[in-house]
């Protein structure tokens, strides 16, 4: 009897195809048996929502000093875009999109670029950051995004 795992399920010889809907991810338990597991729900937050960000903010990014994550909250939380992964209410991975414009032959861009990248630590390795970066970039293309920026940043709360 042969078993083996693809993206749309778990299929067995002896069994019939068993598939999955997207948000579910089979990953092995602490036993060695597959699981199947519902995967945090990816959008894009409103704006009074956006507040709900800060504890991973400050959990990834403890170099920011509170003065500027208070001027970041402030400021910048008004005009940007922040896509997460919720599960149980609690945002667990992230990326925020703030605006920058530039001029190009006289002509005014404004182009999103991604900051705030972070994953909480009980989360990693799941594939959250992919998911969230495919959706950022398919709906950049959609969008029709003349220029899009990418600036990585290096999580140092391991």
């Amino acid at each position: 009897i042969r078993c083996e795992h693809n993206r749309r399920g778990f299929r067995c010889e002896h069994k019939e195809k068993r598939v999955l809907p997207w948000y579910f991810k089979r990953r092995e338990s602490h036993d060695n048996k597959m699981q199947d597991t519902i995967m945090p729900e990816i959008r894009y937050l409103r704006n009074d929502e956006k507040y709900r960000t800060r504890r991973l903010y400050e959990e990834s990014f403890p170099e920011d000093s509170s003065s500027f994550i208070a001027f970041y909250y402030s400021r910048k939380m008004k005009t940007n875009t922040v896509l997460a992964a919720e599960e149980d209410g609690r945002i667990v991975s992230m990326a925020h999109l703030n605006p920058y414009h530039v001029f190009v032959r006289g002509r005014q861009y404004e182009i999103p670029y991604i900051v705030a990248v972070a994953t909480d630590r009980t989360m990693r390795r799941r594939g959250l950051m992919r998911m969230i970066m495919n959706k950022l970039l398919e709906d950049a293309c959609q969008r029709k995004t003349p220029y899009w920026s990418k600036v990585w940043v290096s999580n140092t709360a391991n």
